[in-house]
């Protein structure tokens, strides 16, 4: 078998399920190949590339660096963000499994505004801390220690914020646009009903003010909230503890004069 038509068994079994790259290597390369042998390919390079990327991860360890790369090989940038998230995912052998990503990307401002610039990601089913050092390699290599602002961005679970601490004790936290204004959206929908035009102008005086970086304002008014519903009630309560947890990462009105981005996208 020809190394183009191993690299394309790859690349089919990376964007499609391997019954799927089994079809597309018909139609679009005239190969009959079983969907068995496209995982078995698949799964041998990616063994291979994770290979290479734990030794990289290692060489790279703020803690054990066995190696430095030249100052003037790194980029050096105006701006760059660091973000990272986990979310559950089904596997057929293992169940449901925490599977977390990460990004970097750099930013120059262009009137006036953050215009982000190259992205790279990571991913992996790791446990917080070493999946954190996987993507300080990541930014390390990015030039993190040289970029003038780093911001992380996260949705406001507790191990991005400690993890950031320990990697990047320097770097601007903040919280995720989206995820600070989803929760008023969430509480409007139990108050209106999903989908009522009430719930848009419930909403519209909290997000004003979570922009204005009046978290405070949000609270007390959360607070004042009457519901005789339980799962409301529930959650209000989760919001009003989400927004004091978090209100030092969500000064929004600051990091936008600034010439941060407030979401990750």
């Amino acid at each position: 078998m020809s190394p183009g038509v191993q690299e394309s068994m790859c690349l089919v079994g990376m964007d499609e399920t391997f019954r799927n790259g089994e079809r597309l290597m018909k139609q679009l390369a005239g190969v009959d190949v079983d969907d068995e042998t496209i995982r078995k390919r698949s799964e041998a390079m990616g063994a291979l590339v994770e290979k290479e990327n734990k030794v990289e991860e290692e060489r790279y360890d703020w803690e054990k660096r066995t190696e430095e790369i030249p100052q003037e090989q790194l980029p050096a940038s105006k701006y760059l963000y660091v973000s990272a998230d986990g979310a559950k995912v089904h596997l057929i052998e293992d169940g449901w499994t925490e599977v977390r990503s990460g990004v970097v990307f750099d930013a120059r401002i262009k009137e006036g505004k953050p215009v982000r610039e190259t992205t790279t990601y990571v991913g992996s089913f790791e446990e917080s801390h070493v999946f954190m050092k996987r993507l300080y390699a990541e930014s390390y290599k990015r030039g993190v220690d040289k970029a003038e602002k780093v911001a992380v961005l996260g949705d406001g679970a507790q191990w991005i914020w400690n993890e950031a601490d320990t990697h990047y004790p320097s770097a601007q936290h903040i919280l995720d646009y989206y995820h600070g204004a989803e929760r008023i959206w969430a509480i409007g929908a139990l108050l209106y009903g999903e989908g009522d035009p009430a719930v848009k102008r419930f909403t519209k005086p909290y997000t004003t003010c979570l922009k204005k970086s009046q978290v405070e304002t949000i609270i007390g008014k959360l607070k004042r909230i009457k519901s005789k519903s339980k799962k409301t009630k529930e959650t209000i309560g989760k919001a009003i503890v989400y927004y004091q947890n978090n209100k030092d990462k969500m000064r929004y009105a600051t990091y936008k004069r600034k010439g941060y981005f407030i979401g990750s996208g």
